[in-house]
């Protein structure tokens, strides 16, 4: 079964468990947004209630007639908090809050805020894994091409055995030639074994970084890490570019301004609040209320003289809960910053440690054949050969490992830049 580094992007984004968690606290957020609302519209609420019993009963509120008390019965309201004991009331009663000077209006912007920060933690949490199926892909690469190589070292060794043999068959050489040449084969046989392993080792840690923990292979694609002629140039454009696109950042930026809107909503707890309300329904006629109608309307004015120094109080906690966020903001920018800076370092490396490792390539296989053809001719010792077979071997190994792991740096300076979020951006909102 193949399997495209999209096609492994897909999978992750489908089934990992860390962002089916982040689609759950997006939903959250977005449910929180609808309680704030409410604020702002109107509460509906059937009542009914039927009582027998003399006025003032402990159950029933106050003694005497509790509206004169402004307390309802049984805490039931409208017409069916009608104060007669021997009745039967029932109605809908209708709260609408009119003017509230901001209060629902900052709550709403605070949330819509705070969603919007859950939502660019969910994109940075995306890229994360993005990253790691990037790196879990090239790691199997890396762990098939060293499987090639030690594989290509073990028939190197399985050729010196059958010349070391001919050389005792023919009296050229001792019995030593021929049995240390067996050594370094089934040394070399073992190599490749645990070679094989590392790549069975290596697609499960690609499964995992997908999601799913487990022993699947797949026939993978060689991936195209060739750097777009549009990637800035510089450590200042590059840095740039990520204070411009990273998630994390753009969170930081909207927690910072649903802050704000939180205190502006605490402050307007000093306003006054204007509520409506109306109750419809019916009640049994009673002797002791007149003129009984089955409707009340009224409005409801409440302005806070004095809260105790709770309103200042809590004014206070959310300016520093504030300057936290703020200082959080320019602590993640510093740390991007520095993310940008190791990456781009590590590339300068990276690409001079491909030039080096081509270049000891050459010149090892080139050792290895003049070995190879002095030995068939009897004018070099099997110690020489087997040197040049094991210095071949570790040059094709730090090849293999320098190719990899520039494109993996490659990898994280996407990731640095934001690259990753904004190149699959696409494709993660297709998986939803």
């Amino acid at each position: 079964m193949g399997l495209t580094l999209e096609q492994a992007f897909t999978a992750a984004l489908k089934q990992h468990p860390a962002l089916q968690q982040a689609d759950a606290q997006i939903g959250a957020a977005k449910a929180r947004i609808q309680q704030a609302r409410a604020g702002m519209m109107p509460s509906v609420v059937l009542q009914g209630t039927a009582t027998d019993g003399p006025l003032g009963a402990p159950a029933f509120g106050p003694l005497g007639n509790p509206a004169l008390y402004g307390t309802s019965p049984l805490s039931v309201q409208g017409m069916a908090g009608d104060p007669v004991k021997k009745q039967f009331g029932g109605g809908i009663n209708i709260t609408q809050t009119l003017f509230d000077f901001g209060r629902t209006q900052h709550l709403v912007a605070a949330r819509k805020g705070l969603s919007s920060a859950i939502e660019e933690d969910a994109e940075a949490q995306k890229a994360l894994v993005l990253l790691g199926v990037q790196q879990a892909y090239l790691n199997v690469l890396r762990a098939q091409q060293l499987a090639n190589v030690q594989a290509a070292n073990l028939k190197q060794r399985e050729t010196t055995v059958q010349q070391a043999r001919l050389f005792l068959e023919g009296q050229l050489k001792s019995g030593v030639d021929f049995q240390t040449a067996q050594a370094n084969a089934s040394e070399a046989n073992t190599a490749v074994l645990a070679a094989q392993n590392e790549v069975r080792a290596a697609f499960a840690a690609l499964n995992n970084a997908m999601g799913e923990t487990k022993l699947t292979e797949y026939a993978l694609t060689p991936v195209d890490m060739v750097p777009r002629a549009a990637m800035p140039q510089t450590i200042e454009q590059v840095t740039a570019l990520a204070l411009a696109q990273r998630p994390e950042l753009k969170s930081a930026a909207f927690q910072r301004q649903a802050a704000e809107q939180t205190i502006r909503g605490v402050r307007s707890e000093r306003m006054p609040r204007v509520d409506a309300i109306a109750s419809l329904g019916v009640v049994n006629p009673s002797g002791v209320i007149q003129n009984s109608k089955n409707y009340a309307v009224g409005m409801a004015v409440s302005i806070p003289l004095y809260t105790g120094g709770l309103v200042e109080g809590r004014v206070a906690e959310e300016k520093q809960k504030r300057d936290i966020t703020i200082a959080q903001e320019k602590e993640t920018v510093e740390a991007v910053k520095l993310q940008v800076a190791q990456a781009w370092l590590n590339l300068q490396t990276q690409q001079a440690q491909v030039k080096s490792a081509t270049e000891q390539v050459t010149a090892a296989y080139a050792s290895l054949s003049l070995a190879s053809e002095r030995y068939r001719l009897q004018l070099n010792t099997l110690v020489e050969l087997t040197d040049s077979e094991a210095l071949a071997s570790r040059a094709a190994t730090a090849l293999v490992n320098a190719h990899v792991s520039l494109d993996q740096a490659r990898a994280v300076l996407d990731w640095a830049t934001g690259e990753t979020s904004r190149r699959y951006g696409r494709l993660t909102r297709g998986t939803k």
